[in-house]
């Protein structure tokens, strides 16, 4: 499997986010898993990192983003709109992956909704190695 820099995970449960950290970092799949715990820490997150990035490789853009839709302050609808309006000079230049995260899947009501949100997908949370294999099958070359 390809490897990417950094995976950003937004969920306001702080032991969902324990877990799925846990999975992505022993699955290796990438060499840093940033975590927030709404969408607006994430913009907050993402425009910081957009402005020191030519200084510092220690703020690495986002190659994938899991996001909760269910949140507090910012939910993960509202954040993705959002992030799709950020200056380009504060998103990863060659694009980045966002699947929003669902307790409750329904593929036939998500399905009709992933382009017009400008998400790649939604994926079953807690993560488990099957369904973040699935996702890098799909998405990740």
């Amino acid at each position: 499997m390809k490897k990417l820099k950094t995976i950003l995970l937004i969920d306001d449960s702080e032991s969902t986010n324990l877990y799925n950290h846990k999975v992505l970092t022993s699955m290796k799949l990438c060499e840093h898993v940033e975590v927030k715990l709404n969408g607006q820490d994430a913009l907050d997150y993402i425009t910081q990192v957009g402005k020191y990035q030519n200084e510092s490789s220690s703020f690495p853009r986002p190659d994938m983003i899991l996001v909760d839709i269910e949140m507090p302050v910012m939910n993960g609808f509202d954040f993705v709109s959002k992030y799709h309006a950020l200056d380009q000079k504060y998103k990863t230049p060659d694009g980045v992956i966002i699947s929003m995260l669902t307790e409750n899947y329904s593929s036939e009501s998500y399905a009709k909704s992933k382009d017009k949100l400008g998400v790649h997908d939604f994926i079953v949370k807690p993560l488990d190695a099957e369904g973040v294999e699935d996702l890098w099958d799909k998405f990740v070359y």
